[in-house]
């Protein structure tokens, strides 16, 4: 985390004057639609290529969730209702409300600066913590679609029970969450380095751990909460984690009690790297 939040900051102090619509906060880029705030962690600078990866990264993610609609025959730009669920400042996001209405979209976030940025941005509702870290007091509604990117790749055993139970039961008839995980190309990855430094000396443990029960979690260090704008006070229960396809299976099973259903599993579905799930309620 250090090292991706250290290049955000390089970039951003190292852009020219603000021009035109910028603000102290946030910026427009060129290439990427909508401007990009400070605290934007995902976009590690200004090139053309880092840009095109940024765009390219949120538009996959948009086209994994029209996919799979398609699955239940709908198509994005038509749902009643999507949830982008752990939205940050809109990396994904901006993709959506290229085909989604924004009126159409709900966004949520543990951080609730991230969460005004969105709605002020993008023009979609942003949802909040009626009580600090209280998930059941997030005003939530039912949804035809809810997103979940790279959120199940940082819970531990009970939060990630604990947050699909949640955003399974938001679900509507029919509907359908998609989310992404970390399996086994994201342990090659931790093996050869592409993570920090500390998941690559993980990374025996992750192997053994993930090829035993399924599942490894890794908590965070005490520094890589010192560097986010915001309080995670769930700190113990968030660093990285990784589960396999059986033991997302059989999660799924569990707490839908027979009202879920598997439909897609996809091995490095989103950008070659985290795995794709898509699950649907029961109309």
């Amino acid at each position: 985390m250090n090292r991706v939040v250290e290049a955000a900051r390089r970039w951003w102090r190292g852009e020219p004057a603000p021009g035109a619509g910028d603000t102290p906060d946030a910026r427009a880029l060129p290439g990427v639609y909508g401007r990009v705030h400070r605290a934007d962690l995902m976009i590690g600078g200004t090139t053309p290529e880092q840009l095109a990866v940024y765009t390219r990264i949120g538009n996959s993610a948009y086209q994994l969730i029209d996919d799979a609609l398609a699955l239940t025959g709908r198509r994005a730009p038509a749902v009643a209702r999507l949830l982008d669920y752990g939205c940050g400042y809109g990396r994904v996001l901006r993709a959506i409300v290229q085909h989604v209405p924004p009126p159409h979209i709900d966004v949520f976030d543990v951080d609730p600066a991230a969460v005004r940025f969105c709605s002020e941005e993008f023009g979609v509702t942003g949802l909040a913590f009626g009580r600090p870290w209280d998930f059941a007091s997030i005003p939530f509604q039912r949804y035809d679609c809810v997103w979940a990117g790279s959120v199940f790749t940082h819970l531990s055993a009970e939060f990630t029970r604990e947050t699909l139970t949640q955003l399974c039961g938001l679900l509507a008839p029919g509907g359908v969450l998609v989310f992404t995980t970390h399996g086994e190309e994201a342990i090659r990855r931790a093996e050869s380095g592409f993570f920090e430094p500390r998941v690559t000396a993980l990374s025996g443990r992750v192997r053994r751990e993930y090829e035993a029960s399924g599942f490894c979690f890794a908590p965070y260090e005490d520094a890589d909460f010192a560097i986010l704008p915001f309080t995670f006070e769930r700190r113990a229960e968030f660093g990285m984690t990784w589960m396999s396809e059986p033991t997302i299976a059989a999660l799924i099973d569990q707490v839908g009690g027979g009202a879920l259903r598997l439909l897609r599993f996809v091995p490095a579905g989103w950008e070659g790297v985290q795995d794709t799930v898509v699950v649907q309620r029961a109309a």
